[in-house]
């Protein structure tokens, strides 16, 4: 599913790769790389609440994931 959702994201189909990405969270509620992904593609989006509200999880599943960590360190720099 997160494959499927960041394929998606990367043909610019950005709301069907945010479905998907819900999707993995709600079967896989421990993976921390679709909270990271959905995070990303809100923060492309503009919409920081949401993104910070993602990334944030996926740091409470993983206090380590390095890509949760740089995004949101990257979204608090601008």
């Amino acid at each position: 599913l997160n494959i499927s959702a960041y394929n998606q994201n990367a043909m610019g189909r950005d709301e069907a790769a945010k479905k998907i990405w819900l999707e993995c969270i709600a079967k896989y509620p421990r993976f921390e790389w679709a909270y990271s992904n959905i995070a990303a593609s809100f923060a492309d989006e503009g919409d920081k609440t949401a993104a910070q509200k993602y990334y944030e999880r996926a740091l409470e599943i993983n206090p380590d994931y390095c890509n949760a960590l740089t995004g949101l360190a990257s979204m608090r720099m601008n």
